[in-house]
C-alpha cells in the first residue's frame, strides 16, 4: 500500500493500493497505523467475524497483548 494523502489536522492517512483498487483512510497514534476491524477485514479479504476470531487466538495465546494493540473509540457511520 503507498500513501495518498496525509491530514496532520485529523491524525489520518489515505493507503491505497498500486492499482487503486482500494483505499483505506487510517489513523494515526504514536507512528502506528491503526485499523477498524472492517478496515482490516477489508484489506485482508475476509470479514470482521473473522478479523475478531483470529484476534482472540492472538490474545489467548499472548503473542501480543490486548492492552498494547487496543484503543477503544466509538465511530460514528450514518444509517442510509
Amino acid at each position: 500500500m503507498q500513501i495518498l494523502h496525509i491530514n496532520q489536522a485529523h491524525r489520518t492517512q489515505t493507503l491505497y493500493t498500486s492499482d487503486e483498487s482500494m483505499r483505506l483512510d487510517v489513523r494515526l497514534g504514536n507512528e502506528t497505523v491503526r485499523l477498524t476491524q472492517s478496515q482490516m477485514g477489508e484489506l485482508l479479504g475476509c470479514s470482521t467475524d473473522n478479523v475478531g476470531q483470529h484476534l482472540k487466538t492472538i490474545y489467548a495465546s499472548e503473542e501480543l497483548s490486548r492492552e498494547a494493540t487496543r484503543k477503544d473509540f466509538f465511530p460514528v457511520r450514518s444509517c442510509r
